[in-house]
């Protein structure tokens, strides 16, 4: 247990110990959720495994006694089931360092907000590192569906990526500057516009509204990644349709994206994902540490948009300079894209260096 505190946001617990207030609380908080993911994924989880060589089917899923129903597609569920699992996984290694510290006494009570985002950073990295997973060591040949995939296999890995926080970041980080060849420097904490911080922790209110605004935005953009995600998804053929409709809202709100649209918004839309997987671990750590300054909170804010943005601009420069198709998404790699955008929404930082210098480089600029 000696290095338990070093995965994504290490804390350094000092002798400050939680109430009996504070613990049941946390315990009832990880017991309710822990219960409602279980419940999500068997809810989720194919109604039927498919025999090798098959593909997931659509099936109608029936939440809260029938209430809710929704029909999900073999890629919607295998998303939501990575999530899911990344959740679990953050659970399992926060109860763990809870447990832990408490039973040292060694717990902070300024590291709450760690212990409770904790599953959501989880969560959103092992998506990432999902869509890595399926671009690199899955061939796309068989239209980008989900034949010859391992559900267990897929939750195996989201799960992981959850509970090893701090390595999956670091191989993504890993990739990414393999990828696109920057130079490897100590490692900094934060990036773009990172906070100098100052010992001013916030008030417990704008600790819990931020909670809220994370968590919201997170579901928020979890949807709309599965509405605007194609179908089929992967390797865009002349097979796929050009234009697909896109119910949202139940069918309140109905919209035509060509594949081009669905690529863009599935960019931003990872590029905020990743956005909030750093601010979000950022936001803990620093309160953790008692380092937390209340002026940079627009900073935790708009991240995502950041990150979202530069996804954005990130990726079509990327696609400019390794592809040439005619500007069409065919031979697209959706996951390989996906991957592309949530690495730009974490590390805005070197985007920004790197985009530097290739326009100093371009339009020969001094530095």
């Amino acid at each position: 247990m000696k290095n338990e505190g070093n995965n994504l946001a290490q804390s350094t617990p000092e002798h400050v110990s939680p109430g009996r207030p504070w613990r049941i609380a946390y315990i009832v908080y990880v017991a309710g959720w822990f219960f409602t993911l279980l419940y999500l994924l068997l809810r989720f989880w194919p109604q039927k495994v498919p025999e090798s060589g098959a593909e997931l089917t659509t099936q109608n899923v029936q939440l809260l006694g029938g209430f809710v129903s929704v029909n999900l597609t073999g890629e919607m569920q295998l998303i939501l089931i990575v999530a899911i699992m990344g959740a679990l996984g953050g659970f399992a290694y926060s109860v763990n360092l809870f447990a832990y510290y408490i039973g040292v006494k060694k717990f902070d009570t300024s590291y709450s907000c760690w212990y409770v985002l904790r599953p959501l950073i989880g969560s959103i990295l092992a998506i990432i590192f999902y869509f890595a997973f399926r671009g690199a060591f899955f061939s796309v040949s068989f239209s980008g569906d989900t034949q010859n995939l391992s559900t267990f296999g897929m939750a195996t890995v989201g799960g992981i990526a959850g509970i090893f926080s701090k390595e999956t970041m670091e191989k993504l980080r890993e990739l990414f500057y393999h990828l696109f060849n920057i130079k490897t420097e100590e490692e900094k904490k934060g990036s773009l516009g990172e906070p100098r911080v100052k010992s001013l922790s916030p008030r417990q209110s704008w600790r819990i509204a931020y909670i809220v605004y994370v968590a919201g935005w997170f579901f928020i953009l979890l949807y709309l990644l599965l509405r605007f995600w194609p179908q089929p998804p992967g390797l865009w053929s002349e097979t796929v349709p050009a234009t697909q409709n896109v119910q949202l809202l139940g069918g309140v709100a109905s919209v035509n994206l060509t594949e081009e649209m669905q690529l863009i918004l599935i960019m931003a839309i990872m590029g905020a994902l990743g956005g909030f997987a750093y601010s979000v671990n950022l936001f803990a750590y620093y309160i953790g540490v008692k380092e937390f300054d209340t002026s940079y909170s627009c900073w935790y804010v708009l991240r995502p948009l950041i990150g979202s943005i530069l996804a954005v601009i990130f990726c079509f420069a990327f696609r400019g300079v390794f592809f040439s198709f005619s500007g069409t998404a065919q031979n697209l790699d959706i996951f390989g894209m996906a991957t592309v955008s949530g690495m730009a929404g974490i590390f805005s930082q070197e985007i920004l260096k790197k985009g530097g210098e290739i326009f100093r480089q371009i339009f020969n600029i001094g530095t």
